[in-house]
């Protein structure tokens, strides 16, 4: 009886598991002639311990589709990635400062300027490499303000 070769030691596979694995967020947007397109999963990462979903998505203000018809409106839909508090927090600093803007280039500008300053101001309260980390994709979409 003949036993059939032994497979080369190169073509076996082992799996391969990271020693820290991370949580991974999906989030893309997409600028068409008609406007923005803004996606993101709903799966969070609790403290590496447990999983759970929530809207990675933040529309401000939330009953946007009544706001469309007021001329001066604006609107603005957030999703990003990293530490869901801070996200939250920088959200909510960006939103507050682009209601000042006189237009959606001072929007954009204003909403831009708020993360860097705010990521700024945390990272110097925590130790080197400890900083939250936060990644955002946002859209805003409204009339120019008079």
């Amino acid at each position: 009886m003949r036993l059939p070769p032994k497979p080369h030691p190169r073509l076996q596979s082992k799996p391969w598991l990271s020693p820290e694995r991370k949580g991974v967020t999906i989030v893309a947007g997409f600028r068409t002639h008609e406007g923005v397109v803004l996606c993101a999963d709903t799966q969070e990462t609790v403290s590496n311990l447990s999983k759970r979903n929530v809207s990675k998505l933040i529309f401000h203000p939330q009953n946007v589709h009544l706001m469309r018809e007021r001329p001066g409106y604006l609107a603005t839909a957030f999703c990003g990635a990293g530490d869901g508090p801070f996200l939250d927090m920088l959200v909510g600093e960006a939103w507050k400062a682009a209601q000042n803007a006189t237009g959606l280039d001072d929007a954009c500008a204003e909403i831009t300027k708020t993360i860097e300053e705010t990521y700024r101001k945390y990272g110097q309260i925590y130790q080197p490499g400890y900083c939250p980390t936060a990644e955002l994709i946002f859209g805003i979409v409204g009339g120019i303000r008079g």
